[in-house]
């Protein structure tokens, strides 16, 4: 995300994927790598042409 912008979903081009069940103990943390190729995605995973700024472009991240 990008303020309200969407810019990219894990689960927008994947097919038969599967939720990944964690549970996190009172105190402790999980951590998780991944590289991002900075392309746009859209539900249903069409084509998108834009491109995500970079150098002071500001992104949140939601799991």
């Amino acid at each position: 995300m990008s303020g309200s912008d969407r810019i990219f979903s894990s689960k927008d081009c994947q097919t038969g994927a599967v939720d990944l069940i964690k549970t996190i103990q009172p105190g402790k943390s999980e951590t998780a790598n991944f590289s991002w190729q900075r392309n746009r995605t859209v539900e249903g995973c069409g084509v998108v042409n834009a491109k995500p700024g970079g150098g002071g472009a500001y992104y949140t991240f939601e799991a």
